[in-house]
């Protein structure tokens, strides 16, 4: 794809707002700045075959929490940032992005520590930008994604792979201790 992470060009000012809300931790004027590394957690999808557990993603951003990391949730219309404050809500460490058009939104993800989601097209980006990511599959259809390797890999179960699955296929990640 060409891409790479961090070195996006983006001209939109939403692009730059959220840039400067990840790029500054210790901003006193953003209270959603992260003051540790940030996973994002990618719940929305096409089709709600495709989707998780509420409760599977408050316990994966629970752990998350515990381990060290700010948990991010992204959404793309009404039904998802409902979705997304849910999550957040029950988290000690979360927030939920503003909305941002596509290459904002690519250009804040290149700066978080790695991805967690279903099948969508924001998982997809997080693989090409070689972010540690988790996919996460109801059914097999996890042969399309392409070559696992020690930065992403797909856990598969029906009728959903189960929080431990998960934690342990993000536990086994070449995952970097500090955002970039």
């Amino acid at each position: 794809f060409g891409l790479r992470a961090g070195k996006l060009a983006v001209a939109q000012p939403k692009a730059r707002e959220a840039h400067k809300l990840l790029a500054n931790p210790g901003a006193a004027a953003n209270p959603f700045a992260p003051r540790k590394p940030v996973v994002a957690l990618v719940h929305g999808t096409s089709r709600q075959d495709k989707e998780w557990p509420l409760a599977s993603w408050v316990e994966l951003g629970q752990r998350l929490n515990h381990s060290g990391f700010c948990v991010a949730l992204a959404h793309g219309n009404a039904t998802e940032k409902a979705t997304s404050e849910q999550i957040a809500a029950a988290l000690q460490d979360a927030w939920v992005w503003p909305t941002m058009a596509l290459d904002a939104l690519t250009d804040t993800m290149a700066r978080c520590a790695g991805v967690i989601g279903v099948d969508s097209g924001l998982s997809h980006i997080a693989v090409a930008l070689g972010l540690p990511h988790v996919q996460i599959y109801n059914f097999d259809t996890a042969w399309r994604t392409g070559v696992q390797n020690a930065r992403q890999v797909s856990v598969y179960a029906s009728p959903t792979p189960d929080v431990d699955a998960v934690w342990q296929a993000w536990d086994g990640l070449d995952t970097p201790v500090l955002c970039h």
